[in-house]
């Protein structure tokens, strides 16, 4: 009988330890304030937003003025992209974008935490 009550306590301290131990790993973020997520591809963003026909244009040539193209009933129509908003979609949230070469349309990369203050687009 010693041995059962033993062994049941060492149970329940397992399972107590282990449960534990998945409840704080639970509170520790997976990417730190600052961590380079990638590349923010902006046509993929315009698909998961609104549908699959959706693609993305900038009629600037420059990492700004990013616009989702929409077709409804044969018409056209465009969204402004906000690109930390497209990067939260594409990343989750706290998540931010920044451009180190805004004259390159493809400079957009998402970062990990709420936006530090630096200029985006």
């Amino acid at each position: 009988m010693n041995r059962i009550v033993r062994s049941a306590l060492a149970l329940a301290l397992g399972f107590g330890v282990a449960i534990t131990a998945i409840n704080v790993s639970d509170d520790v973020p997976g990417d730190k304030p600052g961590t380079n997520l990638g590349q923010l591809n902006i046509d993929s963003y315009c698909q998961r937003a609104f549908d699959s026909t959706a693609s993305a244009m900038t009629p600037t040539g420059d990492a700004y003025g990013w616009k989702c193209l929409l077709r409804h009933n044969g018409l056209f129509t465009s969204v402004d992209v906000d690109v930390s908003l497209a990067c939260q979609t594409m990343f989750g949230a706290p998540a931010y974008a920044q451009s180190f070469d805004t004259s390159n349309r493809y400079s957009w990369q998402c970062f990990r935490g709420p936006n530090p203050g630096r200029p985006v687009g």
